[in-house]
């Protein structure tokens, strides 16, 4: 495989981005820039995985697919394990209605949403990366695309635009019924179906990403669409915890071209990757303490959001450098699941 640290830089980059989302860190400012974290999250995967599958010859691929899933959720029950306590901290209502409701509620959210804060991107990664491997034969990629944008559309109505549609009772029916069975979509495979397919149109080498000068135009405007949705967006609702945007589709694209097609080479480049993988699952829990630990007596929001992402950015890093030195004694060496 051709070398991409660039990649590896990126998702750096952007697992501190997630960091910044949920220490709400001056969104008034940072927002929705730091909304592209997620969906290039999906796309690099997606881009790195299809590209080693196609690679790959055919009576090896579902070897590769079964490596991928199997690692996938090797990382899910480590951290499982790893963030229990604040887990159960964090999820208390889950068992109000009783032990069985509990165990319910905590199977639906392992399928389907998360147990530990944001495990919902790895199982959804899992989910959506089978449905695209096994849906997709190269000549329906452009319909699927298609199919998973209207899918993405949803998502995007249940999130950012939900309150537009609060008088429609078709509309409030119909996320009654599918979230009583699933999650809201916005949290779940759904959401990460249209990324996952842009990732293997890139491994496919379906996009031309040479011209550089229309790629670095091209993102600029989707950007400034992006922020144009953004207010719009909260015009309409009055709040700043909108997940999904329409523009980010396009963003996404036109960013994911223009970084692919830098050539660099990083010496780091894997202790960045793996900083950045335990990073996105510790990062939410590690906050959540802060916030009601740590910080909670001060009284400015901003000052305390900064406090709490200084803190939890430094206890990821720190933790990050303690598992790469642990690990390598037999005793801890289970923590390599942790990356």
């Amino acid at each position: 495989m051709k070398n991409y640290d660039v990649l590896d830089l990126s998702k750096f980059i952007l697992s501190f981005f997630v960091v910044a989302i949920h220490t709400k860190l001056f969104p008034q400012f940072l927002y929705p820039w730091l909304r592209i974290a997620v969906p290039m999250f999906f796309v690099i995967s997606s881009f790195l995985f299809f590209t080693k599958v196609n690679l790959a010859p055919d009576k090896d691929r579902k070897g590769i697919l079964k490596k991928y899933v199997k690692r996938q959720l090797i990382l899910y029950l480590f951290w499982f394990i790893a963030l229990l306590p604040v887990t159960v901290f964090v999820r208390q209502d889950w068992f109000d209605g009783g032990i069985k409701s509990g165990i319910l509620t905590a199977l639906s959210n392992t399928l389907f949403s998360s147990t530990f804060i944001t495990s919902w991107f790895i199982v959804a990664s899992i989910q959506a990366t089978v449905i695209v491997y096994f849906m997709s034969n190269g000549k329906n990629d452009v319909f699927l695309l298609i199919i998973f944008s209207a899918v993405y559309v949803i998502c995007c109505l249940r999130s950012s635009y939900f309150l537009a549609f609060k008088g429609s009772r078709t509309v409030l029916l119909f996320s009654k019924c599918y979230e009583t069975v699933f999650a809201k979509p916005m949290f779940s495979f759904p959401a990460a179906l249209i990324w996952i397919m842009i990732g293997k149109t890139f491994a496919d080498n379906k996009i031309n990403t040479d011209k550089r000068s229309f790629l670095i135009i091209s993102t600029l405007i989707f950007l400034v669409l992006l922020f144009i949705e953004w207010k719009y967006v909260v015009l309409l609702k009055g709040e700043y915890d909108s997940n999904s945007y329409l523009s980010l589709i396009p963003l996404v694209f036109s960013l994911f071209a223009l970084i692919k097609g830098i050539n660099i080479n990083i010496k780091s480049a894997v202790v960045l990757r793996r900083i950045s993988v335990i990073t996105f699952p510790l990062h939410a829990s590690v906050a959540v303490v802060a916030r009601k630990t740590l910080c909670k007596p001060i009284e400015n929001a901003d000052l305390r959001a900064l406090v709490v992402f200084i803190l939890t950015a430094g206890i990821c890093l720190a933790f990050s450098f303690a598992v790469f030195k642990l690990e390598k004694h037999k005793s801890f060496s289970f923590l390599k699941y942790s990356h």
